[in-house]
């Protein structure tokens, strides 16, 4: 027998349908629409070198890249790396390096020697495994450094005082000549006497350093230590670079890591890097990173971006 409710329900049932469908249609053409709002997006970008054996980044306060190969400069123009041609190759015994004005400006060290170079606003120090000399406009001299030790890493404070990874541990500048850092945990395990291979300072002044045990970092006045258990990816450091908003870059032989003062980020592989071995990191003054790696020269920095703008980028 036929109830009169089933007549009523198909009707209510059709209404229910056409309505959700319509509902449906127009709720779908508003999900496809792209997100306006934007958020930093990390963005990588390779640039191969000529020269083989990447050694060293110098950035300059106006932001001009370079890196040195081989015993020759390349600077960066426009989106490539070509040789510097007012810095030509030097002899074994000498380096030769852009000096406060652009000028060719050169020391007598080995080339192959220099790890670093460090610009200061009165002077340029150029950092080789066993010595540091300050260069300036006029004069150039050496900054006593007499530890049976391989250098690292030099960094400077603020007030000028610097301060070296070696192979004997972490130093720093005294009136009265180096004296030793010393960085206990709370087990009582000292992490700054033997082999120290970066140090920096963060925006906030803070005192970093790293070690094959792990990363350490300097407030005010405590040590602070980080390790596997902590968060930290990789150990096998080659140096530290610090950032303008607070951020530290660790170069290891396998990939990159960012701490932001919460997480930390690691970078490693062709989506991120032109060689996970890293020789150097460097920030510039738009806040951008660069490193000097195995297989060529990486940037990454952060930019605005939009979702659709996202999709676009890794999907087009």
């Amino acid at each position: 027998m036929n109830s009169p409710f089933i007549p009523w329900f198909r009707g209510h049932l059709a209404l229910a349908s056409a309505t959700l469908c319509t509902f449906s249609c127009a709720l779908s053409a508003a999900d496809f629409l792209p997100a306006k709002q934007q958020f930093r997006q990390e963005l990588a970008r390779h640039f191969k070198v000529p020269g083989v054996n990447l050694q060293l980044l110098d950035i300059t306060a106006e932001g001009s890249i370079r890196c040195f190969a081989g015993g020759r400069w390349y600077v960066l123009e426009e989106k490539a790396f070509v040789v510097d041609e007012k810095l030509t190759p030097s002899a074994d015994g000498e380096f030769l390096f852009s000096g406060a004005t652009g000028e060719p400006a050169k020391v007598p060290v080995r080339w192959r020697n220099v790890i670093q170079i460090i610009r200061l606003a009165q002077s340029i120090l150029v950092v080789a495994a066993d010595r540091i000399l300050s260069v300036s406009r006029t004069s150039q001299a050496d900054v006593p450094w007499q530890k049976p030790a391989l250098i690292r890493q030099v960094a400077v404070s603020r007030v000028g005082k610097l301060y070296v990874a070696s192979s004997a541990g972490l130093w720093e500048q005294s009136a009265s000549g180096w004296q030793q850092v010393l960085a206990k945990d709370a087990a009582g395990r000292l992490w700054s006497g033997d082999d120290v291979l970066g140090v920096g300072f963060d925006s906030n002044e803070r005192l970093w350093f790293a070690t094959k045990a792990g990363a350490a970092c300097r407030g005010t006045p405590d040590w602070k230590f980080y390790e596997g258990k902590d968060g930290l990816p990789w150990t096998d450091f080659t140096g530290i670079a610090t950032g303008p908003r607070g951020e530290v870059w660790f170069a290891t032989h396998l990939g990159a890591i960012r701490f932001d003062n919460v997480d930390w980020h690691y970078r490693q592989g062709p989506l991120w890097l032109a060689g996970d071995d890293i020789k150097q990191v460097a920030t510039s003054p738009n806040g951008s990173v660069w490193f000097a790696t195995s297989a060529g020269v990486t940037r990454l920095e952060f930019q605005p971006m939009t979702l659709a703008a996202k999709a676009d980028r890794y999907e087009g």
